[in-house]
């Protein structure tokens, strides 16, 4: 009891990630140390999802390997089998070999209700194989068995030591249920086949320590077989072998896909369907959709994730021994789960051959139906293996349905070591070619760049020139404004030069004759000049000043210096005489510019 414990314990922390083994202990102690229970006290709730999608969808929490995988499921019209199927495309760990705890008493052709399971829509998956590591079981443990019995109705709970063997445990259902051995199927085994007789039932339930079983009489089957049965050999009859006692009573002769299914998807699913409940629970995972719907989830995934699809063509005749022996052989079930996506179809009736065809010249090509016609439909049933290299898709192999096991398992693993080996050159290939094309990228965006710096200078480069010219134009329009403006104030100048010069008296005759005496006056310029003029000795000062004005130098600029005494007659009164001021009969005069006082 303490190493089931420790097991439960362990796998509640696995799945909920919690360290603290008190925390651990509180929630499996108030579930009563079930598994499921705890688990979902322990998770968070799911957010609440809006009422039209919960009309139309159902949804199941997968447990599996320390993670939870969420899974949406139609709302009717799917079984507990399509939801291994899908166990199986998510886990790769095909029917056979789930263990899943949360449902029970349950067959593959049982509708799938999530709302039936334990609280929170969960199932714990465990995968378990026929063959324990040794002293993985112990012999002496007690497990709990729930046996309905579908003849009479009634339903029993037994507990069994876990080292009967399964003859044994026949042996004493038949005394609780008259149900000869011989004549005994029982249905709900973990593993998903039926165990030999001479199996432990602890192993055969994968180490549960609690299961459901179904059990019913064949005996109404097989009346004519019975009868020809004496009674003194009915003791040996008790040991035959379980597995020819379990066989499904499907008619082999029924094609596995019906006439007249218009959806291809839907086909399939039958397919799957009809295909499990014949050859049984280890059963290959088929891809649920359309071809063109496999070939897009097998080939054109990114390579890491690209897988070579294998086209499963069935034909009723020949098919029982590949099927039984071969392709629903745990290693292959297993092997094609894990490298390959296989997808059905039925072959039997003219009219899906037909449309198996057309969708074959749809999704491949005219090429690939005139090989599937040459080769394939030859040696019915075959598996035909594709995949796409280097952009087309390619045969890699054909396997006809007479080859052996060995033989199967050998081209499955050489297909898988050519498809290794082209998708690791197409993934060096696409490397090279990224780093290719990230090299281009980068001279792209360096020639982008730089284009853009040159665009940038040539923007600067043409803005400065611009401003040159503008400053350019702006200083010759201010030179022409000047040269506008000093030719009008030359021309001003000359005007009032002339217009001096026209109220200057005109000079005297040199003796004066009847205007009386005249003085001579010398005036030296700024430049070093000298003018020489006469005026009457009884003209103002005035006079003089008028005519150094039109001569160019008015008395607001320069002044006028008399030589002895020194003074400025410009700041004298004008109306004084020459001869008044002692500028007669002669004088020498300077002119100075003013260094302060200029025109306005």
């Amino acid at each position: 009891m303490t190493e089931q414990r420790d097991q439960i314990l362990a796998d509640f922390q696995a799945c909920t990630g919690l360290e603290d083994v008190g925390e651990c202990f509180m929630f499996l102690e108030q579930a009563n140390w079930n598994l499921l229970d705890a688990v979902h006290n322990a998770l968070p709730r799911e957010t609440q999802s809006l009422p039209s999608e919960e009309d139309s969808v159902q949804r199941l929490q997968l447990i599996y390997r320390d993670r939870a995988i969420a899974l949406t499921l139609p709302q009717q019209g799917i079984t507990c089998g399509d939801v291994r199927q899908l166990i199986a495309q998510h886990t790769c760990v095909p029917p056979c070999r789930q263990s899943l705890m949360g449902w029970d008493h349950v067959t593959d052709e049982t509708p799938f209700v999530a709302s039936e399971l334990a609280p929170g829509g969960s199932l714990l998956l465990r995968t378990t194989s026929p063959y324990p590591e040794p002293g993985a079981t112990s012999r002496g443990n007690q497990v709990r068995l729930h046996i309905q019995d579908d003849t009479s109705g009634n339903e029993y709970s037994i507990n069994f030591p876990g080292s009967k063997t399964i003859l044994e445990l026949k042996q004493d259902v038949s005394d609780l249920t008259s149900i000869p051995v011989r004549h005994q199927r029982w249905r709900g085994w973990p593993l998903g086949t039926p165990p030999r007789d001479e199996s432990v039932l602890s192993l055969a339930l994968g180490g549960l320590d609690e299961h459901w079983l179904t059990v019913e009489s064949t005996a109404g089957a097989n009346t004519a077989t019975a009868e020809l049965v004496s009674s003194d050999s009915s003791n040996a009859d008790e040991f035959e072998d379980a597995n020819e006692c379990l066989i499904a009573s499907d008619d082999t002769t029924t094609p596995l896909m019906p006439e007249g299914i218009v959806d291809e998807a839907e086909a399939v699913t039958h397919f799957s369907r009809a295909f499990v409940r014949r050859y049984g629970e280890c059963a290959p995972a088929f891809f649920q959709g359309t071809l063109a719907q496999a070939i897009e989830a097998s080939c054109y995934k990114p390579i890491r994730e690209r897988r070579p699809l294998v086209l499963y063509l069935h034909q009723e005749q020949g098919a029982g021994l590949f099927c039984g022996q071969l392709l629903c052989s745990e290693a292959v079930v297993s092997y094609l789960a894990l490298n390959f996506l296989l997808w059905p179809w039925d072959l039997t009736l003219p009219s899906n051959r037909d449309r198996f065809l057309e969708s074959i010249s749809r999704s491949l090509g005219a090429g690939a139906v005139s090989a599937v016609r040459s080769s394939a439909l030859d040696c019915l049933p075959a598996l035909v293996v594709l995949s796409r290299m280097r952009g087309s898709l390619e045969v890699l192999s054909l396997i006809p349905g007479t080859v052996e096991l060995d033989d199967l398992m050998t081209r499955l693993m050489q297909v898988v070591e050519v498809f290794t080996s082209e998708m690791a050159n197409e993934s060096r290939e696409e490397q090279m070619r990224e780093a290719r094309e990230q090299v281009r990228r980068e001279q792209d965006a360096a020639y982008v760049e730089s284009l853009r710096a040159d665009q940038e200078k040539d923007k600067q480069r043409q803005q400065a020139e611009q401003e040159l010219l503008e400053r350019e134009s702006e200083a010759e329009r201010q030179r022409a404004l000047q040269r506008d403006e000093k030719l009008h104030q030359e021309e001003l100048q000359k005007a009032m030069l002339e217009s001096l010069a026209a109220m200057v008296p005109a000079e005297p005759p040199e003796d004066g004759g009847s205007e009386g005496a005249v003085t001579h006056l010398r005036v030296r310029l700024p430049s070093g000049e000298v003018l020489n003029r006469r005026f009457l000795a009884q003209s103002p000062l005035s006079q003089l000043l008028l005519y150094l004005a039109s001569c160019g130098y008015p008395s607001q600029r320069y002044r006028l210096l008399s030589a002895w005494p020194r003074r400025d007659l410009s700041d004298l009164d004008g109306n004084k005489t020459l001869e008044e001021l002692q500028l007669f009969p002669k004088e020498t005069l300077t002119l100075e510019e003013r260094p302060s006082v200029s025109l306005e």
